[in-house]
């Protein structure tokens, strides 16, 4: 479509197209022909974005093509610190020319690059940025890093920030744990998921800690219908008799939603219930069902 033809978005589109696929010829071409009103190719470059506030840098830097940052960054002089909403650096080569030329990873307020790259799983950004000096625990609006990579399941770059000394127990605003996001997001990936309930586990995240929902980690687990982790915190140490913000053991909170397996697994485990004058396993189903 020749580029008359294209209306506002298409041509935006296009030209966010062409950063991302490393197309420095029909990015200029598009910068010029955009900004002949009198804008300038800066100042399109700089300004058009996507519906998550990526812009013609972010979408380079995100691909690894250096080229084009090296034309935005060096020939028109963009500001390599533009904030997008998630805050991630792209691909390590960008990250660290990006850095070389002056970006701030602390710059914004929402999102920082190492949430970003944590959240990403580029583990490479991960220790590059870490290498820089910045603080693991540094915390944004959605909370820290090991947040970031724990709500994403990213074992790998929650275990990079663990070997820096990321604390698993810190509460992010929302009121969450790390352990808790990691409980939250286990959906479609509970294999991961474990993982990094392991990798905390193993730094020293407070088995019985009340989550912001107002259950135990176990009570959660029996919510989400996680035996496998379940039994990992049950095998930890983890307290099985404490109550919910109704008052329900995760025992209770298990018959209620039919879950036999589980509990049958926190039965031995649990304190006898005075108000349940049948205490068996039946006993206890029977109970859940009414």
């Amino acid at each position: 479509m020749e580029m008359e033809a294209m209306g506002k978005q298409q041509r935006e589109e296009a030209l966010l197209r062409a950063a991302s696929d490393g197309n420095l010829r029909l990015l200029k071409k598009m910068a010029r022909w955009m900004g002949s009103g009198g804008k300038g190719e800066a100042a399109i470059l700089g300004t058009v974005e996507d519906g998550v506030g990526d812009r013609a840098l972010h979408l380079a830097a995100g691909s690894g093509r250096l080229e084009v940052c090296r034309y935005l960054v060096e020939d028109l002089r963009l500001d390599v610190n533009q904030l997008n909403f998630i805050g991630d650096y792209g691909r390590a080569a960008a990250a660290r020319y990006l850095l070389d030329h002056g970006a701030d990873p602390l710059a914004g307020k929402l999102h920082s690059p190492l949430c970003g790259a944590a959240m990403q799983g580029h583990c490479e950004i991960v220790e590059l940025l870490l290498s820089r000096g910045i603080d693991v625990n540094l915390d944004y609006a959605q909370g820290t890093p090991l947040h970031a990579a724990a709500i994403s399941t990213r074992h790998d770059a929650m275990k990079i920030l663990l070997e820096h000394h990321a604390n698993p127990n810190k509460v992010c605003g929302l009121g969450y744990t790390p352990l808790s996001w990691a409980l939250r997001a286990i959906r479609p990936m509970p294999r991961e998921s474990l993982e990094c309930v392991k990798l905390l586990v193993k730094a020293g995240a407070d088995l019985n800690f009340i989550d912001f929902g107002g259950g135990s980690y176990v009570t959660l687990a029996v919510k989400f219908g996680l035996p496998g982790i379940m039994k990992f915190l049950l095998d930890a140490g983890a307290n099985p008799n404490i109550p919910d913000e109704c008052g329900s053991t995760p025992i209770e909170v298990a018959a209620s939603t039919g879950s036999r397996d589980m509990v049958e697994m926190l039965f031995p485990l649990t304190s006898p219930i005075s108000t349940l004058p049948d205490w068996s396993i039946d006993g206890i189903i029977s109970h859940g069902k009414h």
